[in-house]
């Protein structure tokens, strides 16, 4: 039992070890990826009048994005759900209703951009989902606008998030690595430039958190295993050895012989 006991201790610290960061300055690769996963709903705007656009420092600009963004109707209101790709250099996605400013003259309309964030994250899902399992204490930092509101009902004013990126790697105590993912912090406020549009400007930092799992090797795991198995059959022998003694001195002196 007490062997089984020290060995469950030692089990359950090689697979719960404390993760270190590491902070370190990593050249961006302008031609990598971002996944940027969006969860926002529009309560006050018809779905079919939204659109979003993509802006980056590489000269790109995508109109009315549709091939991996939904708009999905609730409530004759409008959710845009989806992710998008983008360059991994500064730049913008935003939402309004240019592309539709024709259909909203003809029916004499305004949009309200008022809007709630359901989620806003950036990198592989799968991939946040297990790093941040593995950094419990900072899962709020790679989802801080999770149920995030801003009102916007003043007409020409645009909200404007400031997200700055912060590249992330986790090595597990295999050393295997995952793809990189961003937590972020962000400040928001709004303009008045004469139309409404939501604004998310990205930022990307040039220091790269690195959280390594320490870990001790499985060579060092089983030694560990060996030493608690022969320790606790080395004390046995000893207290063995020593009972024995004790009980021939004792029946010894009870029977009166004397070596």
């Amino acid at each position: 039992m007490i062997i089984v006991s020290l060995c469950m201790f030692e089990i359950q610290a090689l697979f719960d070890n404390n993760v270190v960061r590491v902070l370190k300055i990593e050249q961006m690769d302008p031609h990598e990826k971002i996944q940027i996963n969006i969860d926002i709903d529009f309560p006050a705007t018809p779905y079919d009048v939204i659109s979003l656009d993509i802006q980056d420092e590489m000269g790109t600009h995508m109109v009315n994005v549709k091939d991996s963004i939904k708009k999905l109707l609730k409530q004759v209101k409008g959710v845009i759900i989806g992710d998008i790709s983008v360059n991994r250099v500064p730049g913008n996605f935003h939402i309004e209703s240019h592309a539709y400013m024709q259909l909203l003259a003809m029916l004499g309309q305004q949009i309200n951009l008022t809007h709630t964030i359901h989620n806003l994250s950036f990198g592989n899902k799968r991939v946040l989902r297990s790093v941040q399992k593995k950094i419990k204490d900072k899962t709020g930092e790679f989802k801080y606008l999770i149920g995030h509101k801003e009102i916007s009902e003043e007409l020409g004013t645009s909200t404007n998030y400031q997200l700055n990126l912060v590249p992330t790697l986790y090595r597990d105590n295999f050393g295997f690595k995952h793809s990189v993912v961003y937590q972020y912090t962000y400040t928001v406020g709004s303009e008045n430039i004469g139309n409404k549009v939501v604004y998310f400007k990205y930022f990307i930092n040039g220091i790269t958190v690195d959280y390594m799992q320490t870990a001790d090797t499985f060579l060092q795991f089983i030694i560990r295993i060996c030493t608690i198995i022969g320790g606790v059959f080395t004390m046995f022998h000893i207290l063995s050895v020593m009972l024995n003694k004790s009980i021939n001195v004792l029946y010894k002196e009870r029977i009166g012989k004397k070596d």
